[in-house]
């Protein structure tokens, strides 16, 4: 909705609305001189360019399983190579983080299959899954996440092993 605070044809005011959808709103503030013209065609215009898709037009996300297999395939093959830039482990995380629905069984068996397994416990609430490529002659990462009652993984990590002093 537009409103002028001052008449005639340099009457500038303040324009606002809302385009919302399934599971999404946008709020949006438009430049007010729009305000002299039709607001119907105004959020026409906006609607265009601020198309938004529904979820159910996405693509299936893979279960859980299916997700953490993939990146225990690829965490294991960068590992491997032995990283010199933390930030190609970073990649990895941020192509397979978030999991969603995971149960801790099924997650434990396939994050074990991992040659870097170290180890996973607790903490908290929160199980908590490590990996390292440090060996006794040589400084590797260490990767970790977490994961929740609830399934959903939490804070996906990689470090230096050990730290650098």
């Amino acid at each position: 909705m537009c409103t002028n605070l001052f008449s005639g044809a340099g009457g500038r005011g303040f324009c606002t609305g809302t385009i919302s959808g399934s599971g999404y709103a946008v709020v949006y503030n438009f430049d007010p001189i729009a305000c002299r013209y039709d607001n119907i065609a105004v959020a026409n215009v906006l609607e265009r360019h601020l198309l938004i898709t529904a979820n159910d037009s996405r693509e299936p996300e893979p279960n859980c399983a299916t997700k953490l297999k993939a990146f225990v395939m690829d965490v294991d093959r960068v590992l491997a190579v032995n990283p010199r830039d933390i930030f190609i482990i970073y990649d990895v995380l941020d192509r397979h983080f978030p999991l969603h629905g995971c149960t801790i069984d099924v997650a434990s068996g396939i994050f074990k299959e991992s040659k870097y397994f170290q180890s996973i416990g607790m903490n908290g609430r929160t199980h908590v899954f490590a990996l390292s490529s440090e060996t006794s002659d040589r400084q590797g990462v260490a990767v970790s996440f977490g994961l929740t009652e609830t399934g959903d993984s939490y804070l996906p990590f990689a470090m230096w092993s050990p730290p650098f002093p």
